[in-house]
């Protein structure tokens, strides 16, 4: 049998829509509520229905009442709390709590009341919300710690950041292991930032560092995440302590460096470097970043000290080879070939310097030389594939029968390798458009293109190059052979991007840009394809999206971005300069096709 009470409230309610129906005046609404409330008072239903019908100060008089004839109608009380003063509203949350002890949302109202009233820093925000969890922990009333953070993002959603920190705060290890902490920890980390929830992402990674203080990947991590979604400042910041708890990891301080250079705050980059050098003098990676430094600033004599220093303290053959870079830039080649020489008796596994001397020499005239420090460089690193590939180009110049035999030596020595097979296929375009014949119908070309793929089969550069190199009317079928291997390679999608940008498809070539840069951001070609695209379209927006993007991005790789990066006379290009000097480069290949 149904309980009387329950009984008599349908009744009522039934009674109550009937005679509404009756009604259309409010006034009449209104009286049916009234009486049916004056039978049933404990309806918590009839009591909702007649505070919609009211103004504020009339729904303020019926909540007072409703609350006290339904206690335990959790609406109610907040309702009554959100249309009083501060004041007020405290005296009624608390008289809510003491209804409805373990009812978090009354607690959660409390904590945002104190934060709308005094600011998300006031400290009763965490005193409040560290007594409901303890109070809702004793009395059993089941709250998970998912349930916790869906909360904690809730609020900061709805403009109480403060009452989310805290709420953070005291449940992140509410039912995890000390073991599980910092994996679980940095997955709602994670969660929370690709849900939007900044504030909360940024309170758990503030967790994570300070429990796990002599950690450096969580610096880095929480590093990582100001980059994307805070200021400089507040990178700073997070660096400053890190080198503080991590004083032997070079990434910190190299990072830190960075970004007060980024800031054009040189002598605070030159201070922290100072501080790196004291916790690991024998740093390379330190070392450099310092001469960069001074470099980028113009300070070239100060770059050369730090040179001398480190050649004395590391002796790398990284470090010699960065010396004789500086020589480069400087054009004192005297100095650059003794440099050079030196690295290679103390390095001459080293193969970037053997290279640098194969260049030194080309430079000045003597291929002779030139090739003949590439062969000794092959016979020490026998694996560095710009040895072959260099030695083989300088060759071509006097003899494409030597330079042939070269590659297929590498391709030998180093099979599977892509770049080796790029540079084959080049060749054989080179020769045949020396010879009189079309680069795209040389035969010997698209066999050796056939070769390549057949033994590099997901190879990018490959599949690039077989789009590029395509006559107009195949290129879309090649563009459809290529994803099909590589769908996920940027050198594909600039190759589809380009097709659909000749064909006069801009939407489409503007899609497969955009996937390029994002599958691979490091790759300067990417942006710098991307930007020369924006450009000749006259997309004003797009190219200040794209130099903040590839500034932030910082590339490192791209034929034509090493290239330009690479090239005499470039050594102090920033990052913006490279990018539109690379986009020139595609803006000429354009209109040469």
């Amino acid at each position: 049998f149904l309980p009387v009470e329950y009984l008599r409230s349908l009744l009522i309610i039934c009674l109550g829509k009937s005679l509404l129906l009756c009604y259309s005046a409010l006034s009449g609404k209104k009286a049916v509520l009234r009486r049916a409330l004056n039978l049933v008072p404990n309806s918590a239903q009839l009591w909702r229905a007649a505070i919609e019908l009211e103004d504020s100060d009339d729904a303020r008089v019926l909540l007072a009442r409703a609350v006290e004839c339904c206690p335990g109608a959790v609406d109610l009380w907040l309702g009554l709390a959100k249309l009083e003063t501060y004041q007020n509203a405290k005296i009624i949350l608390n008289r809510a709590r003491e209804a409805l002890p373990a009812e978090p949302s009354v607690w959660i109202t409390a904590t945002k009341l104190e934060e709308a009233n005094g600011g998300s820093e006031n400290p009763l925000i965490h005193k409040i919300i560290d007594r409901a969890f303890r109070t809702l922990t004793e009395r059993q009333s089941v709250v998970s710690r998912d349930g916790w953070l869906t909360e904690a993002k809730e609020a900061e959603k709805v403009g109480f950041p403060g009452t989310g920190r805290a709420i953070v705060d005291v449940s992140l290890s509410f039912g995890i292991d000390d073991r599980d902490k910092k994996d679980i920890w940095t997955t709602d980390a994670k969660l929370a930032e690709s849900e939007g929830s900044i504030e909360i992402a940024r309170v758990i990674h503030s967790k994570v560092t300070a429990t796990f203080l002599g950690e450096n990947n969580v610096w880095l991590s929480a590093a990582e995440f100001e980059k994307r979604h805070g200021t400089s400042e507040s990178v700073s910041a997070v660096l400053g302590r890190a080198v503080k708890y991590c004083p032997s990891a070079e990434i910190l301080w190299l990072l830190a460096a960075e970004e007060k250079e980024k800031a054009r705050d040189v002598d605070g980059a030159r201070a922290i470097l100072v501080e790196a050098f004291a916790s690991n003098p024998n740093s390379e990676h330190i070392w450099l970043a310092a001469v960069q430094l001074e470099r980028a600033c113009g300070e070239l004599d100060r770059a050369r000290i730090l040179l001398e220093r480190a050649r004395g303290q590391v002796k790398s053959g990284r470090v010699f080879m960065k010396s004789a870079l500086l020589e480069r830039a400087v054009q004192c080649g005297e100095r650059e070939l003794q440099l050079i020489d030196e690295g290679l008796k103390l390095h001459p596994k080293y193969a970037k310097l053997w290279l640098m001397l194969g260049q030194y020499r080309e430079r000045n005239g003597n291929d002779s030389a030139a090739s003949s420090a590439l062969r000794k460089g092959l016979e020490n690193c026998p694996k560095f594939v710009p040895l072959w590939t260099n030695l083989a180009r300088i060759e071509e110049k006097q003899s494409p029968a030597k330079a042939r035999a070269i590659l297929e030596r590498a391709r030998v020595s180093l099979p599977k390798n892509d770049v080796l097979w790029l540079a084959s296929v080049r060749m054989e375009a080179r020769l045949a458009k020396s010879s009189g014949s079309s680069s795209s119908n040389s035969s010997a070309m698209k066999s050796m293109l056939a070769r390549g793929l057949k033994e590099c089969p997901a190879s990018g550069i490959l599949w690039a190059e077989a789009i590029d190199t395509e006559l107009p009317p195949q290129k879309k079928a090649r563009s459809v052979d290529a994803l099909k291997m590589c769908d996920k390679d940027a050198h594909v999608m600039i190759a589809v991007a380009k097709f659909f940008w000749a064909e006069g498809k801009p939407e489409k070539a503007k899609t497969w840009f955009e996937r390029a840069v994002v599958l691979n951001p490091l790759l300067g070609d990417a942006w710098a394809s991307s930007y020369a695209f924006h450009k000749e379209r006259k997309l004003t927006d797009a190219l200040e999206q794209l130099k903040r993007g590839c500034v932030l991005a910082n590339p490192k790789y791209g034929e034509k971005w090493c290239s330009v990066r690479k090239a005499m006379g470039n050594e102090s290009m920033s990052t913006l300069e490279v990018l539109l000097k690379t986009s020139e480069l595609f803006e000429l290949s354009r209109l040469k096709n």
